[in-house]
Order: structure tokens, then sequence, then C-alpha cells
């Protein structure tokens, strides 16, 4: 009889955290594990998928403020599920799911997994207090970046042999065949002796450094163009910052985007000017695309280029930020050369497969 393991998420729209937990659910050793799929929202676009591949999934509705007699009333129900379907394992994926599955854990008497995959700085003084109390009271933290562990042992607390680290993982086939298809919409056409530079990221925290990017490009010494994808409530600001510097007709904004394989797939080079990072997943993707990728030295970015793929440059940089990007561009056969690195280092220890082998044994140790 396989062990149920409750998997529990804020929502299924999708998202980083999201596509991951799909991803290895449905390549866990099926005659080991049983997945349940619990959300706090209901009818993400991701669930067909769920369904699709006979796992569970069902819905418990939270209010916006958890600080409600709701909250309480959905932990007992997942509690409830839990003796009916005999779990024994909570693993949680995101802020909510960690504070919830905490609780849910201490009332169903199950083993639990919080998670963390970003530096979550955004967050209360009261909300890093919830969730440190949250990853101290887990058996295990998972992590996708060694740089999220140790951050969680310094800051919050958590007990180092506690932390294990299982980075995300990509489904290259699947990558692989969608850079393949014509984006959709059309991107814009490419003048000629143009590069094209891309930027995956959300406009909501000025902490992802759009304005560094910004500032660095009237420094670079040959003819490009800026993809921006992603949207945001600093999105205004940033056009016009763009309009400011001369710059809005070779910086394009195309809001959010379903299609990142095939973009990456017509770029040249991925640029992140973030002043704080986890791992991000904008960049596996560029290098899963091999295209080189000129990155900042936070959080886990010099994990990911451990093996080569791109360029470091400190945050804050605009200057330095446009001499490495001029420099790789300036050089086809380095190019290349760093585009090839980015694959192989993917190939190597970033695929879905690694990720899922590696969750496996994470649920061994637990539930021997």
């Amino acid at each position: 009889m396989p062990e149920a393991v409750l998997h529990l998420v804020d929502c299924l729209n999708p998202g980083g955290t999201e596509r991951q937990l799909i991803e290895q659910c449905l390549r866990l050793d099926r005659h080991r594990w049983r997945p349940i799929v619990a959300a706090f929202h209901a009818r993400g676009q991701l669930e067909p998928e769920l369904h699709r591949a006979g796992i569970a999934v069902a819905t418990f509705p939270l209010r916006t403020q958890l600080i409600h007699t709701n909250t309480a009333e959905q932990i007992v129900r997942l509690a409830g599920l839990c003796r009916r379907e005999r779990v024994r394992l909570i693993h949680a994926h995101d802020f909510y799911a960690n504070l919830v599955g905490s609780a849910v854990a201490r009332l169903a008497g199950t083993r639990l997994i919080t998670s963390r995959r970003d530096c979550a700085h955004w967050l209360s003084p009261a909300q890093r207090w919830s969730l440190g109390t949250a990853f101290r009271a887990a058996d295990r933290l998972l992590v996708n970046g060694t740089v999220l562990g140790e951050m969680a042992v310094r800051e919050l607390g958590v007990d180092a042999a506690r932390v294990r680290v299982i980075h995300n993982g990509i489904d290259l086939d699947r990558f692989d065949a969608e850079a393949r298809l014509p984006p959709d919409p059309p991107l814009p056409s490419t003048p000629p002796e143009t590069a094209t530079l891309v930027v995956l990221a959300n406009m909501h925290f000025q902490e992802k450094g759009h304005t560094d990017l910004l500032l660095a490009l009237p420094h670079l010494q040959r003819s490009w163009r800026l993809l921006l994808v992603g949207g945001g409530v600093e999105q205004p600001r940033l056009e016009a910052m763009a309009r400011e510097l001369g710059l809005e007709k070779r910086v394009l904004f195309l809001g959010p985007r379903q299609d990142a394989p095939r973009i990456l797939a017509r770029a040249d080079l991925a640029c992140s000017a973030s002043w704080a990072e986890g791992m991000p997943n904008a960049l596996l993707e560029a290098m899963a695309a091999s295209r080189p990728v000129v990155a900042t030295t936070v959080g886990g970015c010099p994990e990911l280029l451990a093996e080569g793929g791109g360029e470091l440059v400190p945050p804050h940089n605009p200057e330095r930020l446009a001499l490495a990007i001029t420099n790789i561009l300036s050089d086809p056969p380095r190019l290349r050369l760093l585009g090839n690195e980015a694959r192989r280092s993917v190939e190597h220890r970033f695929t879905i497969q690694r990720a899922a082998k590696a969750l496996d044994r994470l649920y061994c140790e637990l539930l021997p």
C-alpha cells in the first residue's frame, strides 16, 4: 500500500512553486507514494494536469487574514482528511501552507516538511516570526538553494541538521518541445545585427533591479533590444524611466507571458540585476535554453552558475552590468561557449528527474 502524502499549496495557478509541485508529483513512484493535493484557492489553471494523472485535489478555502475562525475550521478539516486518508506526511510548499501545515501536523500527528524557495524579503516582522516558528517545528525544511538554508539557520534559528537542499528541476524534453514553437503572441521583428536581451521577472518589487538594468543599457557597445517579460505595480514607473532615457523604442514591455521557453529560444542573452534573490527559476530556464546569463552576486545566483554559463557582477552597479553584457555579446565564440556550459549545467544538476529522486529519498528518510 503506497504511503499517502498531503501536499499543501496556496493555489494551483501557473508559478514556479506550483509548477515544481506538479512536476514532482507526476514523477514520484506511485507504488511507494500516493500524493494528495490540498489548495487554499479553488479552480487553479494547473489543476486539470493533476486530475489527468489521477491525483486527488481538494480545496480548503482560507480568508485573506489567517487570524479568523475560518482558519481553525480549515485546519480541523485538513486534520480530518489526514485521518481518513491515513496521511503520515504533510509537505507544505509556500508561506501560507507552511503556517497552516504546521498546525495540521500537530493536530493530526503527522510528520511535516516545510519549504522555502525565496528570500521572502517582503514579509512583515510578524510574518517572518511566524514562518520561523513553523520552520523550527517541522521535521525537515526543504530549500531549493544552499543559501536559503543558510539564511534560515542564521536568521530564523532553524536546526541545520533538519535542512535539506533539493534544487528546482526542469523537464528538458517538455522545455525543448515548447521552445521549438513560435511565440504566442508573436514577438516584434528584430532589426539586423541586433542582439536580443531578455529579463523574466515580475515588476512588483524594486529589488528585482530593473532600474539598474535600464541605467546600464545606454553603456552597451553594440546594437540591442530588451524584452521585459512580466508585470506588476512597478511597470508604469519603469516605462517612464525608459522614456526619460530615450530607450522606449528598444525596451519592450511584453507583460506576463506563458511562453518563456519560446522567447528565450529567440534571445541572445538573459539578465538579472536583482538586489535579492533565492534560486531564480527564470535564469534556470534561460540556461536550459542554452542562453548565457549575466546576473548579480546575490542569493543563489552564484550557486546556479557554479559550473559556468554566464558572468556575475555586484548588485547596484549598472556600469559593471553593462561591461559584462558587452563583453559577452562582442565575443560570439564565447557567447556560444557560455550557452553550451549553461545547458550542460542544467542537464547535470537541475533536471526534474534528479529533483524527484531526491524528493523520494527525503520521504523515505522520514517514513522509512
